[in-house]
């Protein structure tokens, strides 16, 4: 698990709108397979070098599209002089792949010699030679972000029916992540359908979402956890379909509550007593309709928890 976190420590989102405006995202991830001869030290100073390559790019972010390295060894010669030197040959190779249907749409190559006086320290050299900018780099991102693009304009029909047939079976949050890929570059018709689908996903993960929360909260009242109760109907979206019962049951709990108070204030004004304790957490919710910047917020997290799940199975898998 801490290698897990290491190699996914520099992943991050963005997020305009329900989904993306124009940006094709790229994940920047390291896997054991075809990095054996590096140390994990190693492995983050190309992980930076990638990180930093994306970002210059304005593509770095969480998504099912990641770009993870190899570094192969294919000859290691060793010169002996004065001062014994290691002479490595190198292939050190990017690929861009989509981690769910495992299709690869870009991969790029670069030979590279270096050379130390420990084998350590000539891999150490090799990695401060890795390109990360100029023509071939330009060339290699553009190119996979075009193919990329065209991906989602031909899938467009597909992606959303794959979408509802995760909502079928109740997995919006996977449906939720699908969606929210999709670049608005694809164009307004497409766009506009996978906007429409999205929008009904999040509907389906609130309510079903909300379900699970009352039950939460009917559990804890009956433990004489009221409080506890109070936060989970909190969690309670206005805009789904069990908001209703979950503003009679925070009524209730803090009817329940005030009755409390009031007869502990009468104990305390009848014994002389003092009171320490006065405060009960109310719930806020105003019943309106929930603004876009919060389900915009919520859908973000809800597909980055989805790709990082994903990142690690394929980090895993991998190892």
């Amino acid at each position: 698990m801490k290698n897990i976190f290491i190699l996914l420590m520099f992943i991050g989102v963005s997020l305009k709108c329900l989904s993306q405006e124009n940006n094709i995202n790229l994940s920047v991830i390291l896997t054991n397979t075809g990095m054996e001869e590096l140390s994990l030290t190693q492995k983050e100073k190309i992980q930076r070098k990638l990180y930093t390559m994306v970002t210059n790019h304005g593509i770095a972010g969480d998504s099912y599209f990641v770009l993870f390295p190899k570094y192969e060894i294919y000859n290691e010669t060793l010169v002996e002089g004065l001062q014994n030197l290691t002479v490595l040959d190198i292939e050190f190779s990017m690929f861009i792949k989509e981690i769910q249907t495992g299709r690869i749409y870009g991969s790029l190559t670069q030979k590279i010699q270096a050379q130390g006086t420990t084998k350590r320290r000539a891999i150490d050299k090799s990695i401060s030679k890795i390109k990360t900018s100029g023509n071939e780099i330009e060339s290699f991102l553009a190119k996979t972000k075009t193919e990329i693009m065209d991906y989602y304009t031909s899938n467009c029909n597909q992606i959303n029916s794959e979408a509802n047939s995760l909502m079928q079976q109740k997995r919006f949050r996977e449906a939720i992540a699908l969606l929210y890929a999709v670049p608005k570059s694809t164009g307004s018709g497409c766009y506009n359908k996978i906007q429409s689908k999205l929008n009904e996903a999040y509907l389906g993960y609130m309510n079903a979402t909300c379900e699970e929360n009352i039950i939460r909260a009917k559990n804890a009242i009956k433990n004489n956890n009221n409080h506890s109760a109070l936060e989970v109907l909190e969690e309670i979206d206005p805009e789904s379909n069990c908001y209703k019962e979950a503003q009679q049951l925070s009524l209730e709990i803090n009817g329940d509550l005030n009755k409390k108070t009031s007869v502990k204030k009468t104990e305390i004004a009848v014994t002389g007593g003092i009171e320490t304790t006065t405060s009960t957490k109310k719930t806020d919710k105003s019943g309106k309709t929930i603004s876009l910047v919060r389900k915009s917020k919520k859908v973000e997290a809800i597909a980055k928890v989805q790709y990082r799940s994903r990142h690690e199975k394929f980090i895993t898998d991998n190892n």
